[in-house]
């Protein structure tokens, strides 16, 4: 609590709206890193996997993977950014031939009473 940029602060209002699985553990895993300075969370596809909960059998390769979890995901997400606080885009980093990292890019949407 003394360091209150350590916390997430989620909008039950917009996590009750989201219908995925993937999307409702994506939304709090990026809210935690939307007030951070530089707004970019950096993680390889196996953190992602684990921190979504994903089944290790399940959608082995990078495109279904993308196909069926992540895109799902971040469209519900930036589908209702004003819920969500902010928008956020990603990009797959390739080491070799195949995608090893995902750098996702979130944009805080602030509102003028």
């Amino acid at each position: 609590i003394q360091e209150p940029l350590r916390f997430a602060r989620l909008r039950l209002h917009f996590l009750i709206s989201l219908s995925g699985k993937y999307a409702v553990s994506m939304y709090e895993i990026l809210e935690g890193y939307a007030n951070r300075r530089d707004g970019e969370c950096r993680v390889t596809i196996e953190e992602l996997r684990q921190w979504l909960k994903v089944p290790a059998d399940a959608y082995p390769d990078w495109k279904n993977f993308r196909h069926r979890v992540l895109k799902p995901a971040i469209e519900q997400i930036n589908d209702d950014p004003s819920g969500a606080g902010f928008t956020v885009d990603y990009e797959p980093i390739r080491k070799g031939r195949f995608y090893h990292e995902v750098i996702f890019k979130i944009t805080v949407i602030y509102y003028i009473r």
